[in-house]
């Protein structure tokens, strides 16, 4: 801006000088000089005025996409700081989860533990009841109290891991099928096992659940192991996960 009112200076003063040389040349009296001089001096006071708003506009602009630019960067950084926490703590447990399968004591409380979560976060407390024992003498993980029909349904969360640990950890196809084989054969031993101790006719409903603490693991065995899906549903033992627990209870 400085630049600008040293260049108009310069300007009227040029204009000034050159002026005079007319005045001199044409003659004029002084009063057209004087005259002709305050007329000028306004345009250009005006001209003056005029740049020095374009110029303050300008300036104001810039502030403002500038200001503007720094908030929707600064709200960018956030979503991206904010993006980094979750996946440490995502991360977290991961680590949290792989100490657990890899603790075999753990493995056997960690289905208990999702379930009675999903239980205690969903109902009353006199609608369940835990690690409760029926009257064959078995003890259920959760036995969830609903009026006739469906009735009383077990739920079993004790899952065959050990398998599915070794089925993933295959890495060929001639290790995979024989893993395959024994992951399927140990689910429908579980399967017919939470028929046999936990579908009591006159004291629970005529279905039990299987619960899967892992929606990986549930994944796998309806895409890749249709056969015990079809056997669980004979057995009417149905296989869920944490996020299909209700959904499957409200059928």
């Amino acid at each position: 801006m400085e630049i600008i009112l040293i260049l108009l200076v310069v300007a009227l003063l040029a204009l000034g000088l050159l002026l005079y040389r007319q005045f001199r040349k044409t003659n004029a009296s002084p009063l057209d000089l004087v005259s002709l001089i305050q007329t000028n001096h306004q345009l250009m006071g005006d001209k003056l005025q005029q740049q020095e708003r374009m110029l303050r506009e300008t300036l104001q602009k810039q502030e403002h996409t500038a200001t503007t630019s720094i908030g929707r960067l600064n709200e960018r950084l956030a979503v991206i700081s904010s993006a980094q926490k979750n996946i440490s703590d995502l991360a977290g447990q991961i680590g949290t989860l792989q100490n657990v399968l890899d603790n075999k004591q753990a493995r056997g409380l960690f289905g208990e533990f999702q379930l009675e979560n999903l239980v205690k976060s969903a109902l009353p407390p006199d609608s369940y009841a835990l690690q409760h024992t029926l009257s064959n003498g078995r003890r259920v993980d959760c036995l969830i109290r609903f009026p006739n029909p469906p009735g009383a349904t077990a739920v079993d969360s004790k899952f065959p891991l050990e398998s599915y640990r070794a089925l993933t950890a295959a890495t060929t196809e001639e290790t995979r099928k024989p893993l395959v084989r024994t992951f399927s054969a140990d689910i429908v031993r579980h399967l017919e096992a939470i028929a046999e101790r936990y579908i009591i006719p006159g004291e629970t409903a005529e279905s039990a659940l299987m619960f899967v603490p892992s929606e990986t693991i549930f994944a796998e065995i309806h895409a890749h192991h249709e056969a015990v899906v079809k056997k669980g549903h004979q057995l009417r033992v149905y296989i869920v996960s944490p996020s299909t627990l209700w959904a499957t209870l409200n059928t």
